[in-house]
């Protein structure tokens, strides 16, 4: 069962998230950096604060070294599908920017919010659980 409290708290978290992600990714952009460089740099700006925050705040878990790992090593998965969402939208509809990064935005966000609830910031299955 969704714990209506906390997915408020997740959408309102991954907001800001999301949008340190696309402005990161948009300036480098504007520099004339690859896309999959700043996608990659903007999509991590948005993830430690996601650590912090959804796992302090959303989640109310304890903050361990472990889970930062796990976090991490799981943001890198979400890294891969996220920018090959974007890129696969981009090239192959050839749809804007900004609706791939939407489209393959909506998707991820949805994927993180199962992940981050029941495995990394879930009581017991992660060293230092929750609450």
């Amino acid at each position: 069962m969704i714990d209506r409290d906390s997915l408020v708290r997740y959408i309102l978290n991954g907001l800001v998230a999301v949008s340190i992600t696309y402005l990161v990714l948009f300036v480098l952009l504007q520099a004339g950096v690859n896309f999959a460089v700043s996608n990659g740099v903007g999509f991590s700006c948005g993830a430690i604060y996601s650590y912090f925050a959804q796992g302090s705040h959303t989640f109310q878990s304890k903050l361990t070294k472990l889970k930062f790992v796990v976090f991490g090593g799981y943001y890198a998965l979400a890294l891969t599908i996220h920018t090959s969402l974007i890129y696969f939208f981009k090239t192959h509809f050839d749809y804007s920017l900004m609706l791939s990064f939407f489209l393959g935005t909506a998707f991820v966000t949805v994927l993180n919010y199962l992940v981050l609830r029941n495995v990394i910031f879930r009581s017991g299955l992660v060293a230092g659980g929750g609450k």
